[in-house]
């Protein structure tokens, strides 16, 4: 009788998150009616899935981008589903792929009444809703390597280590989790007495790690050795350019505090759901964590929240990729808070709190994102972007939404002032140029950026001719053509 009814709650369970995920879904509808503007990463993981499926001859190529998340969108592409709301659709499959295994890996660690609690606390956190349906790696590249957690938690260790380094190649900084998955393996090690099991589980999983990884470097080793100073450097290539992108000075802040605080006060302030998280971390060190496969809970995150919080490029979305973890403490904490003293007071309280506190969260969601986006197309901006549908040549482009809405051939021209002049040089044969003066802020490159600038765009105007000039959101866009 006991067992019938601890089943009946965990269908009951079960059906609640289902509802809970289905109601995203719909409410991502409801966003998705908008006209939406893609962005300027978003346009480059487009740019670059048709340069893969035209081989070459359309879209744009950045070989700092991770693959994975291209290639896929190449595969859509070749297979008929080519249309930017396509590619967000597949976004919402991501997104709830996550939500789905935040609840299965809070499920395995403790019961499913904090994995449900979990994803509520996740679905309502207004930065994982607002890239819910974006063209970006950080809700994709979570997804697998959730999956590969999860997996890990079962037992199939291999596959863990495949999923966990396709994980790496939609979003290089998810190789991070890798110190926070030995860290689990060595105090697992030292606190079991089965030492082999323990090491040949994870040799299964590096197997599949090296697997996927070792594929990657080959290809790498074909596509950059010409261009490269030495083997090694081209074998990791991508690594090394994207690296580059970690001290990008736009998004700086200069105090030291603010850098550590940054991602805390944004998780935090925009859902006090978190605030659970001291809770949920006094249990979960409560009894024997060292020697617990709840301790991956703790090494995950705590790898990825400090690169982010110590380097240079600080942006809200980047923590996407450690707050299903967050959720799940946090989950686990509101839990042993429900359920204090099996109290009704105690758990209604709980529940009117957290039902305000989501209600909040979600009015930030909508505030936030709706407002950007479009009823009506706008034409000035449509007109740029598409400026060059149709153009039979080589557009060297300072922005790379471009690519996003037509099959032009580009190249990107937007990395900074010194970089363009290089590029410039390096493709004399090109037909166009869309030229964006505003994109490099001089303020960030030094005193002789407004001199590069000056002289680029003289180079620009002695060997081609401008034939348009025109403006939208704001700012300036002056079109060329080869003279």
């Amino acid at each position: 009788m006991g067992s019938s009814k601890a089943d009946l709650k965990n269908r009951l369970m079960d059906f609640l998150v289902f509802l809970f995920i289905v109601f995203f879904l719909l409410l991502n509808i409801f966003f998705l009616k908008r006209f939406y503007i893609v962005g300027w990463d978003e346009s480059v993981y487009v740019g670059m899935s048709k340069y893969i499926s035209s081989a070459g001859q359309e879209g744009l190529f950045e070989s700092l981008r991770p693959p994975a998340y291209p290639m896929t969108l190449a595969f859509l592409r070749i297979v008929g589903f080519d249309s930017v709301m396509h590619f967000r659709i597949l976004s919402l499959f991501f997104f709830a792929g996550v939500l789905f295994l935040t609840y299965k890996i809070s499920s395995v660690l403790f019961n499913k009444k904090i994995g449900f609690f979990s994803i509520v606390i996740l679905g309502f956190t207004p930065v994982f809703f607002q890239h819910s349906f974006q063209l970006l790696t950080g809700i994709p590249s979570t997804f697998f390597a959730l999956l590969s957690i999860y997996l890990l938690l079962k037992k199939r260790f291999f596959s863990a280590g495949v999923m966990f380094a396709l994980g790496v190649l939609f979003r290089y900084p998810q190789g991070l989790i890798l110190f926070g998955i030995i860290c689990f393996f060595v105090s697992l090690f030292f606190s079991s007495k089965n030492y082999k099991q323990i090491f040949f589980q994870g040799l299964l999983f590096f197997a599949g790690l090296f697997l996927i990884i070792f594929t990657f470097i080959i290809i790498n080793l074909f596509m950059y050795a010409s261009t490269s100073d030495s083997i090694v450097v081209a074998a990791f290539y991508p690594f090394l350019k994207a690296s580059e992108h970690q001290a990008n000075p736009v998004y700086a802040l200069v105090s030291f505090w603010d850098n550590l605080l940054f991602y805390p006060k944004n998780i935090l302030f925009s859902n006090f759901s978190y605030a659970f998280l001291l809770v949920g971390l006094f249990f979960l060190f409560k009894n024997k964590f060292f020697s617990s496969q709840k301790n991956i809970l703790f090494f995950v995150p705590l790898f990825l929240f400090l690169y982010f919080s110590l380097i240079v490029n600080k942006q809200a979305r980047f923590a996407i990729i450690f707050i299903p973890y967050l959720a799940i403490i946090a989950g686990l904490g509101f839990e042993k808070v429900f359920s204090f003293k099996n109290s009704r007071i105690v758990k209604l309280c709980s529940l009117l709190l957290l039902f305000f506190i989501l209600k909040n969260s979600f009015n930030l969601i909508n505030s936030f994102w709706y407002p950007q986006q479009f009823n009506e197309p706008p034409t000035d901006v449509l007109k740029v972007y598409n400026y060059f549908d149709g153009f039979n040549g080589t557009v060297l482009s300072m922005i790379p939404m471009a690519a996003a809405y037509n099959d032009a051939k580009y190249v990107p021209f937007y990395f900074d002032d010194v970089e363009a002049l290089i590029i410039y040089e390096q493709n004399p044969d090109a037909h166009a140029i869309l030229f964006y003066n505003d994109f490099y802020p001089c303020e960030f490159f030094g005193p002789k950026c407004i001199e590069r600038k000056k002289l680029l765009l003289e180079n620009i105007r002695n060997d081609f001719k401008m034939i348009d000039n025109v403006s939208a959101l704001g700012y300036d866009y002056l079109f060329f053509l080869k003279k």
